[in-house]
């Protein structure tokens, strides 16, 4: 992976939420109306990040075709939407929750939250943050010899979330021993997640939090 330049985005100390229960846009989220969600979104705060989390029945033009979280600029402020996998496609964005589609057989692990989708979520909005900073304008990261193949921190260590990790294999992990669940981190409130690593340019080798 060659390192390309990219500017530092600003710090930001604003944060918002909302929610368009009428699908003012439609179910199909296309670019177009990814547009004028962050428009809408952003607002007063030029520059903030967006973060968009479509519904269940809400089909994200663009993701399950090699990627679980799409991210980009529009008028200088990047978005990240992600999909909800139980619908788009579980078995390539809900593992290691999920039977995978293709690849090495490896065990099904039980979600820490206790829900699939949510945990599932929760590994893509990670992975598509991680490449929203690193990445902003896919122009950071690409294959030698193959600039037009943008490689970024996350999609390059597919399927990995602990030491040891190979494919079919999530690496080591902590398992809860009230559900079952598997995680790697514990947050806020005790709450526990999985997270993916993350491409270490320091080192060219992924990074994982265990």
């Amino acid at each position: 992976m060659i390192p390309n330049s990219w500017a530092p985005w600003r710090k930001s100390g604003h944060s918002r939420k909302g929610n368009d229960p009428q699908y003012s846009l439609g179910k199909i989220m296309t670019k177009d109306f990814i547009k004028i969600h962050v428009q809408k979104a952003v607002g007063e705060f030029p520059g903030a990040v967006t973060v968009i989390v479509a519904a269940r029945d809400v089909t994200v033009d663009g993701l399950c075709m090699g990627k679980c979280a799409e991210h980009g600029v529009i008028d200088g402020s990047p978005y990240v939407i992600i999909g909800n996998p139980m619908t788009e496609c579980p078995g390539a964005c809900a593992w290691p929750f999920y039977k995978a589609d293709y690849g090495p057989g490896g065990a099904v692990l039980k979600p820490p939250s206790g829900d699939i989708a949510t945990d599932a979520m929760v590994i893509s909005l990670a992975s598509g943050m991680a490449s929203v900073v690193t990445n902003p304008f896919s122009t950071g990261f690409f294959q030698l010899g193959q600039k037009a193949s943008v490689i970024e921190a996350s999609t390059a260590c597919p399927g990995m979330f602990g030491s040891g990790a190979a494919p079919g294999y999530t690496g080591k992990v902590l398992v809860d021993p009230l559900n079952g669940g598997a995680y790697n981190v514990v947050g806020l409130r005790g709450k526990k997640f999985l997270l993916p690593a993350l491409w270490n340019p320091k080192t060219a080798s992924c990074w994982t939090v265990m």
